[in-house]
């Protein structure tokens, strides 16, 4: 968890906070709803069940929604918006690939069978 806790803040600190100057406390916020939402649901509860795919996919959707409504606050532009939340889910979503493997050999593996996509 610590891993995705960090890469998730690095993500949207890269992004939202060096790119688009939003304030690197809100950023913060953002990175903790993501990790309340994402991890139990994509990770704990989809992965083990669905695989890599699917769960990247949950992720994927969490991230640009959370990413997105959040924005409306801070930026005026729908299609800035929109950018800024799709830079924050691919970027996010490279990492959730990798993260899902290695959560699915090491830490799940033990108790769950669990389908691990490479493909």
């Amino acid at each position: 968890m610590d891993v995705k806790r960090i890469c998730t803040l690095a993500g949207t600190v890269l992004v939202l906070t060096i790119i688009y100057s939003i304030s690197f406390l809100y950023v913060i916020g953002f990175a903790v709803v993501l990790g309340v939402l994402s991890y139990p649901l994509g990770d704990l509860f989809v992965l083990p069940k669905k695989g890599n795919i699917t769960a990247l996919l949950l992720d994927g959707i969490l991230t640009f929604a959370v990413i997105f409504l959040g924005l409306l606050l801070f930026l005026s532009s729908v299609s800035e918006i929109a950018m800024a939340a799709l830079l924050v889910t691919v970027g996010m979503s490279v990492v959730e690939y990798f993260f899902h493997i290695y959560l699915a050999t090491h830490v799940l593996s033990a108790n769950n069978a669990v389908r691990v996509d490479q493909s």
